[in-house]
């Protein structure tokens, strides 16, 4: 709340939305306990001066955890890229279970990480995790109280497209033969559902692997 989102938002609002939810994050405890990682080449945090470390940085990409540069001419063109890559980061808990975004097209943008299917179990934590940080927030009164909401749209986002829960389930199937089927793409759209082809860390296509996600927001 009280900070414009990309691509309004200028250097020093963006490395006030990494204070507050660095400071949030950090003091999870459990499950939920982890570290913040900068990006490579930002001065904005000072435990971290120049950001993680290349080891870190390969940890985090082989986890599908670590974001990049926007090379999108839209994007560019919005300024998500201004500052690169000063006031962004990941955090990430222990576990590598759930990770936030901070700073990339969003604010924030929370991802809750299952390798066993277990969709409930990744939901569950990223409510735990964004109560968390909506509970710090709440508790400190030198930065934004909560997360921008509207009574009509729902949570406001960077992105229109995201506009109401901001929540986005996917699930990366591997199912070869239903894969060569053009007949998927149709059975999900009934079911108000998106899939595309899946992709790996490095980006090349996944070969007999789909991914699923809802449309709705």
């Amino acid at each position: 709340q009280g900070i414009r989102f990309p691509p309004a938002i200028d250097i020093d609002e963006r490395r006030e939305v990494e204070r507050t939810l660095v400071r949030a994050l950090v003091s999870l405890e459990g499950d939920l306990k982890g570290c913040y990682y900068p990006l490579s080449g930002s001065s904005s945090y000072a435990p971290k001066l120049g950001g993680m470390l290349p080891a870190e940085e390969a940890e985090l990409s082989g986890a599908g955890m670590l974001f990049s540069c926007p090379d999108a001419s839209a994007s560019l063109s919005s300024g998500m890229g201004r500052h690169w890559p000063d006031a962004r980061g990941v955090f990430t808990n222990d576990s590598r279970s759930v990770a936030v975004w901070v700073n990339e097209e969003e604010h924030a943008r929370a991802v809750g990480l299952r390798s066993n299917g277990d969709l409930q179990g990744a939901f569950r934590d990223v409510v735990r995790l964004f109560a968390g940080v909506e509970g710090s927030l709440r508790a400190h009164s030198d930065g934004p109280q909560g997360f921008a909401r509207s009574d009509r749209l729902g949570f406001l986002t960077s992105s229109p497209a995201n506009l109401g829960t901001a929540m986005r389930v996917s699930a990366i199937l591997r199912v070869p033969l239903l894969a060569q089927r053009d007949s998927v793409a149709a059975w999900c759209s009934k079911r108000r559902l998106f899939v595309r082809g899946a992709v790996d860390a490095s980006g090349a296509k996944l070969h007999g692997v789909i991914e699923v996600s809802n449309q709705d927001r």
